[in-house]
């Protein structure tokens, strides 16, 4: 039952960089104790869809067999393009916690002068954050400066779903 930790920082000249990028089908396992932790942080650019950690695409799945789960990702971007999220689950991607763990998410939006800079963003039909039958707690914040709008600490849209289980 060893421990995952994944840790990431973007490129500082990238437009569509991410801190941590999990896509394609790909997945991650996290073991059955202990804390399974994923941190991601985008460099601050004039670029847009910067986000800290980005979880997308249909077959792409994050999860534990039991052990604790958590995401901490800090949005970049500090021009005129949105879309920097802390974390995002997007376009059919799986979050889940399994057995009696427990899941934190925490994000941070972006500086850009540009919409959509959520702390946390699960977007799309089938986008799932989930646990077997522990907690989920998601700690949000909004970012964005200027004459941004939708900086949102926690978005959940689009037939996304958040479900804790129990």
């Amino acid at each position: 039952t060893g421990v995952l930790s994944i840790s990431g920082k973007s490129g500082s000249n990238d437009n569509v960089s991410y801190g941590v990028n999990i896509s394609y089908g790909s997945h991650i396992t996290g073991g059955t104790s202990g804390t399974t932790s994923i941190n991601g942080y985008s460099q601050q650019t004039p670029y847009g869809f910067l986000a800290g950690v980005n979880i997308s695409d249909a077959g792409t799945v994050v999860s534990t067999n039991g052990s604790n789960l958590s995401i901490t990702g800090t949005g970049g971007g500090n021009g005129s393009v949105g879309g920097n999220h802390g974390v995002q689950v997007f376009a059919d991607a799986i979050v889940t916690v399994g057995g009696t763990g427990n899941l934190w998410i925490t994000g941070t939006g972006g500086s850009a002068t540009a919409q959509s800079n959520n702390g946390i963003n699960i977007d799309g039909v089938n986008a799932l954050v989930g646990t077997t039958s522990g907690n989920i707690t998601l700690n949000g914040t909004g970012g964005g400066s200027g004459t941004a709008s939708f900086g949102v600490g926690v978005s959940v849209g689009n037939g996304g779903d958040v479900l804790a289980g129990g």
